[in-house]
């Protein structure tokens, strides 16, 4: 029987290599594969966009590396890389693939495990689950070296493409300085005056990337320097931002007892939006414990339909995801109805630390010039969902103000919810069944 298994094993992928096909992908539902509604299984080729809808997706290649897709996402397939533009992806690598996500790409090591969200203004947030995620830009040029279960979100910064500006502890290196981000953990070697006084002390330079090492390693002209309130390296205050991430995320690992969410739609269930001024009424959801406190930080991602009465996100987007502030609350900002008239759902995730819950937020479209102040939206659809839940939501999670500017790339580290929430993916072997 195991022979009989193994030589069909071959066989398939014989049958791959000769069709020049990629590999599978699975759905238990309904997506769309370059443009076509399918229901099932799809044959992968060079180029194939899958875009899935309410379930979730997983891909398998036939050089091993495998990705799962959460609902609403959609992610182009090469021979080489992995192209997502929506939503959220886990990427487990065997290092023949790369993964490209907004403005950068990120290359895969053998035995990797990767999580990267897209949010609505392109930008990428990062997750390391196992193994290191080299993060580079459009040039190649190293912006990030993501370790496990750091969350960093990069984004394209409008500005020179040189323009370098980081915060680490600086270190005397040989006869030169070296700084090591304390957000990408990308490592500079510095020239610039006023660095002596400053071995030692963690500091914030502004300058511009003259070259790279041999090793890689970029070269920066340093043309400013602060010295960051006077903290001496390994101090507790040297990677604040890192440590308020780290906590926020539960580390790697998931707490022993999963929480239980709340998901209370506060704003915009029934709502009737004017098709003519292009108003809508923002839904505003909560995400509460099972002691109905609210929790703040959870990830949270509103899907509008993507096709008959619905409606955009800002630039043009049909899913938007955003994090709770201190009271828990997550307003979908932007949103713009389209010009077909008619009822649809908007669908609201949220994710906090391994443990999901869904809501549904019904509006409507109509042509009337009172369409927009119609009924309010203090809806109370709440639903609850425990760690089995499917669903997840994507990135635009800064904790802070950018702190990291590298070669044209913005970085910011994030609360590390996309490291803990590892059941929205079905859990490490809960693939989606194979629809036949």
């Amino acid at each position: 029987m195991f022979g009989r298994l193994l030589l069909l094993s071959c066989c398939c992928a014989q049958l791959l290599s000769a069709s020049g096909a990629l590999g599978f992908a699975y759905v238990n539902g309904t997506y769309r594969s370059d443009g076509r509604s399918v229901r099932g299984n799809a044959t992968l080729f060079d180029g194939t966009m899958i875009e899935t809808e309410e379930a979730p997706a997983k891909l398998d290649l036939d050089d091993g590396t495998r990705a799962w897709l959460t609902p609403h996402s959609k992610i182009r397939v090469t021979a080489r890389r992995l192209l997502l533009l929506e939503g959220l992806s886990e990427v487990h690598s065997v290092g023949s693939h790369d993964l490209a996500a907004g403005s950068i790409n990120i290359r895969l090591k053998s035995d990797s495990i990767t999580r990267v969200a897209v949010d609505a203004t392109h930008g990428a947030t990062v997750v390391s689950v196992r193994g290191t995620a080299a993060v580079s830009n459009a040039n190649g040029v190293l912006v990030g070296s993501i370790g496990v279960g750091q969350s960093v979100r990069f984004t394209a910064y409008e500005g020179a493409a040189k323009i370098v500006q980081s915060s680490g502890c600086l270190e005397r290196r040989g006869d030169g300085f070296a700084l090591t981000d304390r957000v990408t953990n990308v490592t500079f070697r510095l020239n610039g005056r006023s660095l002596d006084d400053a071995v030692g002390r963690v500091i914030s330079i502004r300058g511009y990337q003259e070259g790279q090492r041999a090793d890689g390693t970029p070269t920066v002209k340093v043309t400013a320097v602060d010295h960051d309130g006077n903290i001496s390296c390994g101090t507790s205050a040297h990677r604040p931002v890192l440590v308020a991430a780290a906590r926020a995320a539960g580390g790697m690992q998931a707490p022993a007892t999963k929480p239980v969410l709340n998901l209370v739609v506060v704003e915009g269930d029934g709502a009737i939006n004017n098709i003519q001024q292009r108003t809508a009424r923002e839904p505003i959801v909560e995400v509460q414990d099972e002691n109905h406190r609210p929790i703040a930080g959870a990830l949270v991602l509103f899907a509008l339909p993507r096709s008959g009465p619905g409606g955009t996100f800002p630039n043009g987007a049909t899913t938007l995801s955003v994090t709770t502030d201190e009271q828990g609350r997550a307003v979908a900002r932007g949103l713009r109805p389209n010009d077909q008239s008619g009822q649809y759902n908007i669908t609201v995730t949220a994710s906090y630390a391994g443990a999901t819950a869904t809501a549904t937020i019904t509006q409507a479209n109509a042509i009337a010039a009172a369409a927009a102040t119609g009924a309010a939206g203090a809806g109370a659809g709440t639903a609850a969902g425990g760690a089995s839940g499917g669903g997840a939501a994507a990135g635009g999670l800064a904790l802070g103000s950018k702190i990291a500017i590298i070669a044209g790339v913005s970085a910011t580290a994030t609360v590390g919810g996309l490291a803990a929430s590892g059941t929205i993916f079905g859990g490490s072997s809960g693939e989606p069944a194979a629809s036949r």
